[in-house]
């Protein structure tokens, strides 16, 4: 069985299984089992294997713990054990060798009792108890082999894997580990005998590792620290203390003597060293404690090692001129037996004062005691100043002399020395007396002018020490003619102008000087006459003595503002020394000029309306012939207040007038007004101040439409047709624009021209009559009998840029139940009273037929009768006419858009409407022929009368002409500038017709202008067929003509809202390239639409039938 364990254990997952009893079974697996591992098989190991049937009854686990339910399960259904959670061995068996759990498997009536015995893996690593870094104290006296406990490290998995092995990495230090083979119990041993002198602590790493496989190592640092023992006594840095001089007598109390140093390697209070007198039992020999005893009245010993004076030294009664003592060191250990000491020896000397310092004198060099001599500047180096006579009663003294520097003046140290007047250190003896003799000479050449004076001390010391010092004393240095005039700054002198009185202007003394003295530094001047410019020197005068400079006339600055001077100076000295300078004088400006603008005279400025503010309007200069750094002939400008000039600004500084906002030219045309231009002197009282007047016009844009006047009677809205026939003026309109120029200039437009009954007159507004209206009455069926009103669509455009229109103003046109030609009939008067006919005819019969002969009734009679006759016969061919036309236009499709052959026909393009764009009566269209290889004169067909040309067809032709009907190919194209489009259509063979086209068509109107050929596209026949002609529509007639196709190009002007009755012009069409027209067809720009010219209409209808129908592009109407 342990074999069997320790084979799987190796394998990382073990099930072994022991049957301990019918109803025990015993599983085996390794703890840190993934979840969800399988161990053993409830079903195979026991039901199985004793040959009970399981069948379909469950297994499930009962008898579980609480702590242990969840770390299991069972398969239901196959009796599966597998690992449910983690498994610790560690966490579930902390101290247990042996862990086991416990519980039942239950299925029906069978009990299975389950012990799952958990193995250990090597998971946990050696762990020490305590801190990362453990620290341990060892003393440095202790012996070899002393030794410190360390705890344990511990791990606890079982057997090998808990089994923990040692290692100590001492880095070379002194120390082994070493474990007890009691307990365990682990040990740092010393391998030799400590010093904390040379080191004071060790780091070391202590590894713990187990048995197992891999092995797993845990650390920690250890740090010996060596802890101190007093095992070192002071030392002094030297065995002998002695001050460098002898001490004086005269030293005073408290003085320090000397200071003592030692030092102790130990640390802490062990290394604290504290000095005292050494015991006077420890001096051995009487004479040496006795000095001992004296050196403890007169000195003291600090514990920081100072010696100090501790009473008044006399030589005279010291037996001995020196005191010799000892002195210790000693630590501070706490515990008295364990301090330790040393010794050293201090030895201090005892000088006597000496109380005759010697005596100095300072004599003139000739002897004239005292006294000093003078030197001029110049002289050479070694001139003698002064001679010193040094004094001293001491015998056998030896006296040193230096010179030192003085008060009152620079010092004279580098400037002179002491020079022995026999050439030897040794003095000469008066009596008992030594005296040494010295001379004070130059060691530099002297300059006054740098140091006019030294000052000098001389300072004599003995061997002693002793020094006296001779009275300061000074050495005037006489001068010498050695500079010349020196200019101290630019000579630079303002003078006043205008200024009468010719008061001095400036002193030139104020401006040089002269480095030398009395008569050798007095200035003399006088002007270059030679180097100066003849109107200055005739304008200045220089005074020779003060050097004042006075004008000798008026200055005026604007004729002259700057005059430059030469003038010679030289001094007074033996030999006179000169230079010459510069003086510059500038003319100091007064305000004695008022601004001037330029061109004040005819400043007229112009600005269009509503520009933005702040827009610019114009730039004004002024200029002062003042100088401007002083604000004299600086200008200002500013607008003087006013309920004009409010509304602009002008920019002080340059001049420049903008408007503050828009300004309307309807409202206000001209602004005038003043600009004030003011100049800036320092005193603001005496400013002088120039004017100009300005007058700005507003210059008129186009932004007002036109506007129709209605203010009957004068303006009225409708006006009364009293004549019928074309050129008669009915009335006028009127429309205003407030604007100016072309931009109130104003035409007016017809917009339901379409009508073409009445037509106004662009420039005057006159409508007038423009075809005639004696059958108004037949066209309009219901108003026989009662006054006809036509309306009238008027609006007014102007001639600006960008052009504005006012709204369509609707107009009515009144024709009269009776007009002047009913009248004349009824053998009444004819006239009418403005427009209308009298309400009152009684003049003329009373307004019935009483006052007419038979005779003229009967005339009436016949004539009315012919006319009933006429009318009838005009409405049967009116009738048939239109069910003509209607077939013919029921029988289009899209592939008929071509006729069979080329013929030149007569077309006429009905004003057509713009979808959406352009407004139907506001278009104006003319046909021009465009010159190519199917050329034929087009025709042209205007004030077309229905009655008139129907008659002249015979009611032959008419059915020849509704047999052979032209089927018309249209092709469109239309482009768009600001307010033309253009259009062609070209017209196919097909015979003369007298058809009716529906009025209105439809123009697709491209964004921009392009070349014809390149948006020609077929139009759909069929969709004419929406289109129903409506009353009144002219009618044309197209002959058949066996001739080329011929293209016509429509021009067409105008816009929605835009047009009017204005010619055209036509732009030149490009010529296009000839086709040839293919065999028994037709051609639209080199495309056949295919089918024989021979065919009948049966056929030609057939063949068309089965074409697709044509997309529109644009739709136009020709009759």
């Amino acid at each position: 069985m342990k074999l069997c364990c320790l084979f799987l254990t190796a394998l990382g997952f073990l099930a072994c299984l022991k049957v301990s009893s019918a109803l025990f079974l015993e599983f085996f697996i390794n703890e840190e089992l993934p979840v969800n591992s399988e161990f053993g098989n409830v079903k195979t190991a026991y039901f199985d294997s004793q040959g009970i049937d399981t069948g379909t009854a469950k297994f499930s686990l009962f008898q579980a713990t609480q702590k242990y339910r969840k770390l299991f399960a069972i398969n239901s259904t196959n009796g599966v054990l597998r690992v449910n959670q983690r498994v610790d061995r560690e966490q579930l068996c902390d101290k247990i060798p042996l862990c086991s759990i416990k519980f039942n498997v239950l299925h029906t009536t069978h009990e299975v009792a389950i012990k799952v015995n958990i193995l250990d893996i090597n998971d946990c690593t050696p762990k020490f108890p305590s801190e990362p870094v453990v620290v341990v104290e060892i003393r440095e006296n202790n012996q070899e082999g002393y030794a410190v406990p360390i705890a344990a490290a511990h791990d606890p998995d079982l057997g090998r894997n808990g089994s923990v092995m040692y290692k100590l990495q001492n880095l070379g230090a002194p120390f082994v580990l070493r474990p007890s083979q009691e307990d365990g119990q682990l040990f740092i041993e010393a391998s030799q005998r400590l010093d904390r002198e040379q080191q004071d602590s060790y780091n070391m790493t202590l590894l713990a590792s187990d048995h197992g496989s891999p092995p797993r190592t845990g650390s920690i640092q250890v740090q010996v620290r060596v802890t101190d023992v007093n095992d070192n006594s002071p030392e002094f840095v030297k065995s002998l203390f002695s001050p460098k001089l002898p001490i004086l007598e005269t030293a005073p109390v408290n003085s320090l003597v000397l200071t003592l140093a030692a030092a102790d390697k130990d640390s802490g209070s062990y290394g604290q060293v504290i000095f005292d007198f050494a015991p006077e039992l420890s001096v051995g020999g009487a004479e040496r404690r006795q000095q001992q005893r004296l050196a403890r009245l007169q000195f003291q010993v600090t514990p920081d090692g100072r010696v100090i004076l501790k009473k008044p030294l006399d030589y005279d009664r010291m037996d001995k001129k020196s005191i010799v003592f000892l002195v210790i060191a000693r630590d501070n250990s706490k515990e008295v037996n364990d301090r330790r000491t040393s010794t050293a020896t201090v030895s201090v000397s005892i000088s006597d004062h000496n109380d005759e310092p010697p005596s100095v004198e300072v004599c003139s060099p000739t002897g004239r005691c005292p006294g000093v001599g003078s030197v001029k500047e110049g002289q050479p180096v070694g001139a003698r100043v002064a001679m010193v006579i040094v004094r001293d009663p001491d015998t056998n003294d030896r006296v040193s002399c230096a010179v030192n520097d003085g008060s009152g003046g620079t010092a004279a140290s580098s400037f002179f020395e002491l020079v022995s007047k026999t050439g030897s250190s040794e003095p000469r003896m008066e009596g008992s007396v030594n005296v040494w003799t010295y001379y004070l000479a130059t060691k530099l050449r002297l300059d006054r002018e740098h140091t006019p004076k030294l000052c000098f001390r001389i300072l004599c010391s003995d061997s002693a020490g002793l020094s006296s010092t001779a009275h300061g004393h000074c050495v005037d240095i006489s001068d010498i003619n050695d500079n010349p005039p020196i200019l101290l700054r630019a000579i630079q002198l303002n003078a006043m102008e205008e200024d009468s009185s010719l008061r001095p202007i400036g002193r030139l003394t104020d401006f040089l000087t002269d480095a030398d003295e009395g008569v050798n530094a007095k200035l003399n001047f006088s002007l270059d006459a030679a180097a100066t410019e003849p109107e200055a020197g005739a304008t200045f005068s220089v005074d020779a003595v003060s050097g004042l400079v006075t004008p000798l006339r008026t200055l005026d600055r604007e004729r002259r503002s700057e005059y430059l001077l030469k003038v010679r100076v030289s001094d007074n000295g033996e030999p006179a020394r000169s230079v010459t300078v510069d003086v510059a004088i500038a003319v100091l400006d007064i305000n004695d000029h008022a601004p001037e603008f330029e061109s004040c005279s005819s400043i007229q400025l112009r600005l269009l309306e509503n520009r933005p503010p702040p827009a610019l309007v114009g730039r004004l200069t002024a200029r002062d012939a003042d100088w401007s750094n002083n604000g004299n002939g600086r200008v200002q400008y500013r607008l003087e207040k006013s309920a004009e000039s409010s509304a602009f600004d002008i920019d002080r500084q340059t001049g420049e007038i903008r408007a503050v906002a828009a300004l309307d030219r309807e409202l206000r045309s001209h602004y005038s007004f003043r600009v004030l231009a003011e100049d800036q002197p320092q005193q603001r009282g005496l400013q002088l101040t120039g004017t100009c007047h300005v007058t700005i016009t507003v210059d008129d844009v186009n932004d007002n439409a036109p506007s129709l006047r209605i203010d009957p009677p004068e303006f009225p809205a409708e006006f009364v047709v009293n004549q019928l026939e074309p050129g008669h003026r009915i009335g006028h309109v009127v429309a205003e624009d407030p604007d100016e120029g072309i931009n109130q200039k104003v035409v007016y437009e017809l917009l339901n021209s379409s009508d073409q009954r009445f037509s106004v007159h662009s420039d005057t507004g006159s409508i007038l009559v423009s075809q005639p209206l004696h059958n108004i009455r037949q066209q309009l069926p219901g108003q026989s009998t009662h006054s006809i009103k036509l309306p009238l669509r008027i609006r007014a455009c102007d001639l600006g840029q960008p052009r504005m229109c006012s709204q369509p103003v609707e107009y009515r046109a009144e024709i009269p139940a009776q007009t002047a030609a009913d009248a004349a009939f009824r053998g009444g008067d004819s006239s009418l009273t403005n427009g209308r006919s009298p309400h009152n005819v009684n003049n003329y019969g009373n307004g019935s037929l009483l006052g007419f002969s038979n005779e003229s009734v009967i005339i009436c009679l016949v004539v009315t009768l012919l006319l009933l006759v006429a009318a009838c016969f005009a409405i049967v061919c009116l009738i048939v006419r239109r069910r003509a036309s209607a077939a013919a236009l029921n029988s289009r499709t899209a592939a008929a858009a071509g006729a069979a052959g080329a013929a030149c026909g007569t077309g006429t393009l009905q004003a057509g409407r713009l979808a959406t764009e352009v407004d139907p009566d506001s278009v104006h269209a003319k046909m021009i022929d465009q010159q190519s290889p199917y050329y034929c004169p087009p025709t042209y067909k205007t004030n077309f009368n229905v009655e008139d040309d129907y008659g002249a067809y015979s009611s032959a032709q008419q059915l020849q002409h509704q047999q052979q009907m032209l089927q018309l190919n249209k092709l469109k194209h239309a482009t768009v500038t600001r307010d033309r489009l253009y259009s062609s259509a070209s017209l196919s063979l097909g015979g003369a017709t007298d058809s009716e086209l529906p009025r209105q068509s439809t123009v697709a109107v491209s964004s921009r202008r392009q070349p014809l050929s390149q948006h020609y596209q077929t139009l759909d026949s069929s969709s004419q067929q929406q289109h129903q002609p409506s009353q009144g529509q002219k009618k044309q007639t197209l002959q058949q003509q066996q001739q080329p196709m011929s293209h016509r190009y429509y021009e067409i002007e105008g816009r929605g809202g835009v047009g009017g009755n204005r010619a055209v012009l036509s732009t030149p069409q490009p010529r296009r390239q000839s086709h040839t027209l293919p065999r028994g067809g037709f051609s639209v720009d080199g495309k056949s639409a295919g089918f024989p010219l021979q065919q009948t209409q049966q056929q030609q209808l057939h063949a068309m039938q089965q074409r697709a129908p044509f997309s529109p592009y644009t739709e136009a109407s020709f009759v």
